[in-house]
């Protein structure tokens, strides 16, 4: 499975989108995200063995090579209320991805 998270712009589908995609992720599957700030209102919590999540897409690549995490940035942030992520897996790669403020 291979998913292209929304742009910041839709920030309240965001908010709805991630912690279900988190949740709803196999075992070894591969999600991209593109640039923005993504926040959410309790953890972010990553359940799935081998899940891979890369940023540093602007939602035009079709290949992982294309990416720029430099210049599309995606930030998970906690906002400084909570803690921002809960890896609860084995061989979980997080790639191009700043984690931030929790």
């Amino acid at each position: 499975m291979q998913i292209l998270v929304a742009r910041r712009s839709r920030r309240a589908l965001l908010a709805l989108l991630l912690p279900s995609l988190l949740a709803t992720a196999a075992a070894d599957d591969v999600i991209w995200m593109k640039e923005g700030t993504y926040t959410n209102a309790s953890t972010f919590s990553i359940s799935s063995a081998g899940l891979q999540i890369y940023g540093g897409f602007d939602g035009t690549e079709t290949l992982l090579s294309q990416r720029n995490w430099d210049d599309h940035q995606p930030l998970l942030d906690g906002e400084m209320t909570h803690r921002v992520l809960s890896v609860e897996a084995d061989d979980v790669l997080l790639d191009g991805i700043v984690v931030t403020n929790g």
